[in-house]
């Protein structure tokens, strides 16, 4: 009975061990694909599937591999505050075993990577008092390039500081560190990189080209994008602040496109702002809107980053929890066909341990099927908040809007010239017109979509009671099924219809004469077809609408335009203007 019992025993260690070994190699390819991985959600999770694994073993050298991976993706992705909270984890593991962990340099590079953290969020007083104590942990190795490191992040804090001697000093020491050391080329590249900046904040050009473009050369074929955005960004702003201006746009066209590529989020916002003063300066004006407008997109953005970050987390954490039931159910059969198999021979003993070990499957299935549906009311938590967030989102932006229009209000009543008052009151209902979009979204149904008969009608309606009389006794008609557009889609349609039913008000229908005015808004196989029509005295003969000098005509080719649409005019008892948007998504 004994042999038996420790023949048993030995099958489910060696089965354990099998489980453990390859779950190892899931982690390391994990591991792999996280640092080869330059975007950082994609990376984000690997990470943390890599940190599942960790703690399904129960193994403290992985957990705290995946916190390292866990505070480089977040700082990445500019979530500061998840970055930081995974480094801090990780130095409280450390200084658990401080003795063991100290002479490895482990803890010093814990407190490197908390200093860096602080350092993004703009704690400069913590991220120097961090970077402090990994100096001290470091200073008592004989691997001194961690000393180096710790040398580059006080630098980094002393030139965004603009203390430039300290900066200098730092990185000085770091490059020396690295050179005495024949150190790897990352490191000979990271202080090349900061020197170079150093230098170009003193307005030593040629010792700053040449350093920065060594560290170029080893970190763009490393698809170190991060550290280039970085510096193309800063180079940008010193060409800025220099007046060089087509230096700073080639080094912010680069850095944005870096940015873009690899999801860099706070990068984009920075480089946008910057590209937006750019233009400015060189009398774009609307390229500069456009940045600016991209700079607010994703600067608003950053503000939900932690709701997305967790959402990845969440939904990384949910796929991974689907597949360790599939290794739990393959693992319990494999047991389960090793116990049959030596059961003949030991009768009930087996039996019962047959009994008991189903016993633990099936409480560990209820586990499992417990920890999914918590994940699942977190994960449907995460999506209202959002929701709730966008809602407020688009709130905000309807106040703002209508508090511009209320200025434009008070101004166009002090205004004595009628064809001003005109202009202001046109620009008023253009403006309400995309005021109208927030506010379906902020209190309607969906915060993505609009349904384009109500809108229409409340478009129209407005135009109606402003203009029409009891001379003209207009009838109009919207022939809108129910269908729904993207934001961009329904603002640009808006306004062309604004344009189109202001103009017939004002210069195509015939006092006392029986009035009609359509619009409509169809679908077909290859897109989206708008008709605005009326039946008054049309325009004028020889009119051309592509080269019409009318500013809301020019804003219905424009608008037109930017949804890939195209106008036609027909003269038919009145006037008739067909738009046909090729490709645009129209959902019913």
């Amino acid at each position: 009975m004994k042999y038996w019992i420790f023949i048993l025993t030995i099958l489910l260690i060696y089965n354990t061990f099998l489980f453990a070994e390859n779950e190892q190699a899931k982690f390391l390819r994990y591991k792999d694909s996280a640092i080869q991985e330059t975007n950082g959600e994609i990376s984000l999770t690997y990470s943390l599937k890599m940190l599942n694994i960790a703690k399904q073993l129960s193994n403290d050298s992985l957990i705290i591999m995946s916190y390292i991976e866990l505070t480089h993706d977040y700082n990445k992705l500019g979530n500061y505050p998840e970055a930081l909270n995974y480094a801090l984890k990780l130095a409280k593991i450390y200084e658990k075993n401080l003795e063991y962990f100290k002479k490895k340099g482990a803890l010093g590079m814990a407190y490197n990577l908390i200093a860096n953290t602080y350092y993004n969020l703009r704690n400069y007083s913590k991220a120097i008092e961090y970077q402090k104590k990994a100096c001290l942990a470091h200073k008592e190795i004989r691997f001194k390039p961690l000393l180096g490191d710790d040398y580059i992040g006080l630098g980094e804090i002393f030139r965004i500081n603009h203390m430039i001697d300290s900066a200098f000093y730092y990185f000085s020491l770091a490059d020396s560190i690295y050179k005495n050391f024949n150190t790897d080329s990352s490191r000979l590249a990271l202080s090349n990189c900061n020197l170079g900046l150093a230098h170009l904040a003193l307005n030593n050009t040629k010792q700053a080209d040449s350093l920065l473009q060594l560290s170029f050369d080893y970190y763009i074929p490393n698809k170190n994008f991060h550290t280039v955005g970085i510096a193309y960004y800063e180079i940008a702003k010193n060409a800025f602040e220099k007046a060089n201006f087509a230096k700073a746009n080639k080094y912010s066209e680069q850095a944005i496109e870096l940015a873009l590529k690899n999801n860099f989020t706070e990068q984009a916002r920075d480089i946008y702002l910057l590209l937006h003063e750019l233009a400015a300066k060189n009398k774009q004006y609307k390229k500069a809107n456009e940045y600016l407008s991209k700079h607010y997109q994703y600067k608003d953005s950053l503000i939900n980053t932690k709701v997305v970050s967790k959402m990845a987390e969440q939904r990384a954490e949910f796929e991974i929890g689907q597949k360790q039931n599939e290794v739990d159910h393959f693992k319990a059969l494999s047991r389960a066909r090793t116990i049959i198999v030596y059961s003949l021979s030991i009768g009930l003993l087996l039996i019962v341990v047959l009994a008991l070990f189903l016993v633990r499957v099936n409480r560990r299935r209820k586990e499992v099927n417990y920890e999914l549906g918590d994940k699942n009311i977190k994960l449907n938590q995460a999506l209202q908040d959002k929701e709730m967030l966008m809602r407020e989102i688009h709130h905000r932006v309807k106040n703002n809007l209508q508090i511009i229009s209320s200025i434009i209000s008070l101004q166009n009543g002090r205004v004595n010239d009628f064809k001003m008052r005109e202009v202001f009151t046109e620009m008023q209902r253009r403006i309400m017109a995309i005021s109208s979009i927030h506010q379906k979204l902020y209190k309607g149904n969906s915060v993505s979509q609009i349904n384009m008969k109500d809108y229409l009608e409340e478009i129209v309606a407005s135009i109606h009671i402003a203009f029409n009389n009891d001379s003209l006794n207009v009838n109009y008609e919207i022939l809108v099924q129910n269908v729904e557009l993207d934001v961009d889609s329904a603002v640009s349609i808006g306004l062309i219809v604004n344009e189109l039913t202001t103009n017939s008000y004002k210069y195509a229908f015939i006092p006392d004469e029986i009035n009609h005015f359509i619009v409509s808004l169809n679908e077909n196989e290859k897109g989206c077809e708008l008709i605005v029509q009326d039946n008054g005295q049309g325009v004028p003969e020889g009119f051309d609408i592509l080269n019409s000098d009318s500013l809301g005509l020019k804003m219905v080719n424009l608008l037109s335009r930017q949804r890939k649409g195209t106008v036609n005019y027909s003269a038919d008892q009145g006037s008739k203007f067909l738009i046909f948007f090729e490709g645009m998504k129209v959902e019913l």
